[in-house]
């Protein structure tokens, strides 16, 4: 913010890491970067104390805390290790509470540090039941969260910063041409002609297990309890374009080349963070819904597309070149409808076209493969055409 800007008419948001979790763009004003300011100050003074945490918490992204650190304080991990810490527990205790409070209350970094918080303004989080139970906050990202074994949704972010959440199906260890060690992470079914897969190389695997001091053997038993455990990750990173080789058919990708990309986390924290892009769905992580549940089988509304932007179009470009290579053009009377379209079910969620022939469509979702009349599945309303790039 600068003087001659005018208050209340922000085009932008900030870094969400780094903004109170009620601010608007109403709010911007000369005391926008109150919050910030604070979140800083009270973060560097943290790694001071321990370094560590900076490992701990950092996703490449922030510091210490995270948005959703800020939506929950009395349920975040990094609130309450702070507060252990004496010479920061107060302020790690007085930021909880401007976190509850309004944007207009966020006091000034001079204020904050004399422990001036304008209590009589934000307090009013005190007069709830200590007892009364408390939902879960809704997961927010620094960035689109996308279902890691769901190929056609990660095909939509081609060129895109997303984060990644899905469990680990398989790891592949290998030696490149140049005798450097890499290794592919599979969150999509095995041996599956279409994958979702983390790429390693070598400088990844040192930043990620210092791989040349633990050597390779150990590196390679690290990464393979992440199959044997299922364990489930959340990654974040730029989607690469469809690669294609004889081995491995068609990958998406995103591409390891720090630690903080990485974080294991629980299948419950997975599907907390699922639920951001799977509210209108019939089932649960790690569960299958039941083909031909056709109670549930509603026409879809049509869909009203924003106009894209120019960057939006160049990736339209490049996925219409990928469709094309892969075969398929508009038929059977579908307006758009290639391989490799997306199309979506009401109760099976998004899925992919593989396949159109003899006047069917075959489209692979999550849990397998399933078999259409087209276009008669679209006018009937089971089946909704969401992209033809």
């Amino acid at each position: 913010y600068v003087s001659t800007m005018q208050p209340g008419s922000g085009a932008e948001l900030g870094l969400r890491h780094f903004q109170h979790p009620k601010r608007s763009s109403a709010d911007f004003g000369a005391d926008i970067d109150r919050f910030s300011f604070i979140v800083i100050d009270l973060s560097l003074r943290a790694l001071v104390h321990n370094p560590k945490l900076f490992n701990k918490y950092s996703n490449g992204e922030n510091i210490i805390f995270t948005a959703n650190d800020y939506i929950d304080p009395d349920n975040s991990a990094a609130f309450a290790e702070l507060k252990a810490i004496p010479a920061l527990s107060r302020d790690a205790g007085n930021l909880a509470k401007v976190c509850k409070g309004s944007v207009k209350s966020v006091p000034t970094l001079s204020d904050f540090l004399a422990g001036n918080i304008f209590a009589g303004t934000i307090a009013t989080h005190l007069l709830l039941d200590k007892n009364t139970k408390k939902e879960p906050a809704a997961y927010v990202g620094a960035y689109d969260v996308i279902d890691a074994a769901d190929y056609a949704s990660v095909l939509e972010h081609v060129g895109d910063k997303v984060e990644f959440v899905g469990m680990v199906t398989k790891v592949i260890p290998g030696w490149s041409r140049n005798k450097q060690p890499y290794c592919f992470v599979f969150f999509t079914v095995p041996d599956s002609p279409r994958s979702v897969r983390l790429n390693i190389w070598s400088n990844g695997l040192n930043k990620l297990f210092d791989s040349q001091e633990l050597g390779w053997s150990k590196t390679k038993s690290e990464l393979s309890k992440w199959e044997k455990k299922g364990v489930w990750l959340s990654v974040q990173g730029l989607v690469d374009p469809v690669y294609s080789s004889q081995k491995y058919g068609e990958a998406l990708s995103i591409t390891i080349s720090s630690k903080s990309q990485i974080r294991e986390i629980t299948k419950a924290e997975a599907q907390r963070r699922l639920k951001t892009i799977q509210s209108d769905e019939q089932y649960e992580v790690g569960t299958l819904p039941t083909w031909g549940d056709s109670g549930t089988l509603q026409r879809l509304p049509s869909v009203n597309t924003p106009p894209l932007t120019k960057n939006q179009m160049i990736m339209n470009t490049i996925r219409q070149k990928t469709s094309s290579s892969l075969g398929g053009a508009p038929i059977y009377g579908v307006a758009g409808l290639k391989v490799c379209a997306m199309v979506e079910h009401k109760s099976l969620g998004r899925g992919m076209v593989i396949a159109i022939d003899n006047g069917h469509v075959r489209v692979a979702f999550r849990e397998g493969v399933n078999l259409f009349q087209c276009p008669g599945a679209f006018h009937d309303g089971w089946l909704r055409l969401v992209s033809g790039q």
